[in-house]
């Protein structure tokens, strides 16, 4: 490792096919983020620990979900895209964008659940494009539109689930963006409608292959139907559009009415969904959990939020025999282990994302030098070993590739912003002294 005067040596974005998520976001950036611009990406993840069931019982409405005995191996990872920006007549580097997911990987049942806890902006980017939306897609496309005939050391993986919360609110891993002027913040319906076209876009519109079966649920805790809630995001669609979105989104959620909330809805750390469980007991239905939960902070006055569901079967894998399951078992856990960036454990995990949420990104300036003391934190995990994995330099020109627009009717919103909230003091932070690091042209 050579991080003399502070300076850190990053791996380079290739468009190679790997295993490895961290080459895939980068691949992925580069193809599809309009104009020029020159990004780094870091991503931190925790070891896979054991974990609790998310739920007592592994039945969606109309979905088969193989039950088994099997260890729930759990692991967070933060995204965060840096961009160099020309300012005071000079080259710095500021976060522009970030994202946090829980993993929920089942060895024996070859499945995913992704829970995304975390996606905010910080407002400062140069032009009016920011990579979220394609970061959110390309990690979503990784995990279910892996195609194993192209990497041989992809681990088997039965199904695929998301389960997400839009919510609008200044902040999140970003302190202080929402004082930002330059930081646009969406409204209810604008968020609720962006997350619905990436979602239609990343699994419907882009035909994902190797799926076997695809659905989505959209809803909107206390509208009771599909047209309210679309004309209350201002997604209204009718004939042939209508016809062919209604092929994949179903209005509501994928539990059945009658069965007890506490079964089926699964506890995700650092979701509300968890804190109302907890508080309304073991016997509500899942109808009365909605309606409570239509009456909540988050729902009170004109505020409202939506949540999704995506369940993806993708297509039959080798299967695990009876006989060697264990050295497959322990095979899949190392595989998937193997997704790049810097792997932690938990306590340094939460400090880490800790000394992120300490920054100030109240301002540009703020956020440059905010910006370079996580460089200099981030460094200082590397070991010799891990330094290549934990950021890759990304430089792209794509003068030819048209920004994000309407799409007639559907309405996919170009993202410049998606906001969440986080309850922290409000202490100043204390900036490291300057650590500057140039991302290269070549």
């Amino acid at each position: 490792m050579d991080i003399n005067a502070g300076e850190m040596k990053l791996g380079e974005g290739t468009d190679k096919k790997r295993t490895r998520l961290i080459d895939h976001l980068a691949a992925s950036l580069k193809k599809a983020v309009p104009g020029s611009h020159a990004y780094t990406l870091y991503m931190l993840s925790t070891r896979l620990t054991p974990v609790e069931p998310l739920i007592s019982s592994k039945t969606w409405e109309n979905v088969e979900v193989r039950a088994t005995d099997s260890t729930l191996l759990s692991r967070k990872v933060l995204i965060l895209a840096a961009e160099k920006i020309f300012t005071s007549g000079s080259e710095k580097e500021v976060l522009v964008a970030g994202v946090e997911i829980h993993e929920y990987h089942d060895p024996a049942d070859e499945s995913l659940v992704a829970y995304i806890s975390k996606v905010d902006t910080t407002g400062c980017h140069s032009g009016s494009v920011t990579p979220t939306r394609h970061i959110v897609s390309a990690y979503l496309n990784f995990y279910s539109n892996f195609d194993k005939r192209n990497n041989e050391n992809s681990p088997n993986r039965r199904a695929f689930r998301l389960h997400l919360f839009a919510r609008s609110q200044p902040q999140y891993l970003f302190h202080l963006s929402s004082k930002n002027p330059t930081k646009h913040i969406l409204e209810c319906s604008k968020l609720v409608r962006w997350w619905k076209g990436v979602l239609q876009q990343t699994f419907f519109d882009a035909q994902v292959k190797n799926v076997n079966d695809i659905r989505g649920w959209f809803f909107i805790p206390g509208v009771t139907n599909e047209r309210s809630a679309r004309t209350l995001i201002n997604d209204v669609v009718s004939g042939e559009a209508e016809e062919r979105e209604s092929q994949f989104w179903q209005y509501g959620y994928p539990y059945s009415n009658i069965q007890r909330a506490i079964d089926v809805i699964p506890k995700f750390e650092d979701d509300a969904k968890s804190r109302w469980l907890r508080h309304i007991g073991d016997s509500p239905t899942v109808k009365e959990f909605w309606e409570l939960v239509s009456h909540g902070g988050e729902f009170a006055g004109s505020q409202f939020a939506g949540f999704f569901w995506i369940y993806a079967r993708l297509n039959d894998r080798q299967q695990m025999t009876s006989e060697n399951s264990g050295d497959q078992k322990s095979h899949f856990e190392n595989l998937i282990e193997k997704i790049g960036g810097l792997i932690v454990d938990v306590p340094t995990y939460k400090k880490a994302l800790g000394k992120l949420l300490d920054q100030s990104f109240q301002s540009e300036d703020a956020a440059i030098e905010s910006t370079l003391a996580w460089n200099r934190y981030f460094a200082n995990l590397h070991d010799d070993e891990t330094l290549m994995d934990g950021a890759i330099n990304i430089v792209i020109e794509n003068p030819t590739v048209k920004k994000e627009v309407k799409r007639e009717k559907v309405n996919v919103i170009p993202v410049n912003n998606l906001q969440m909230s986080i309850k922290r003091k409000m202490t100043p932070s204390s900036i490291p002294p300057p650590l500057i690091k140039r991302v290269k042209d070549s």
